[in-house]
């Protein structure tokens, strides 16, 4: 596991909205944000970064979305790149 000075963290969006479940696409952000982290995880060390992958559920939940609620709970103390 890298541990870098720069943190990175990658979003992972996975809910299904009502009515039309996955078809929002969010499955397809959460497997992206996932391949993105395997893929850096071989240059991690080479460049000085910690990539984290952090699933943001509930985005479209009143007005606080998932990200929302994580940044407002301290998920995104010491992340350069949410």
């Amino acid at each position: 596991m890298a541990t870098g000075d720069l943190h990175i963290v990658l979003c992972a969006e996975y809910d299904a909205l009502p009515r039309i479940g996955h078809a929002c696409g969010h499955n397809i952000i959460a497997a992206a944000a996932a391949g993105a982290a395997i893929a850096l995880g071989d240059l991690a060390d080479d460049l000085g970064i910690t990539i984290t992958v952090m699933g943001t559920p509930a985005e479209e939940v009143g007005d606080g979305g998932g990200k929302i609620l994580l940044l407002e709970r301290g998920a995104f103390v010491g992340v350069h790149a949410p």
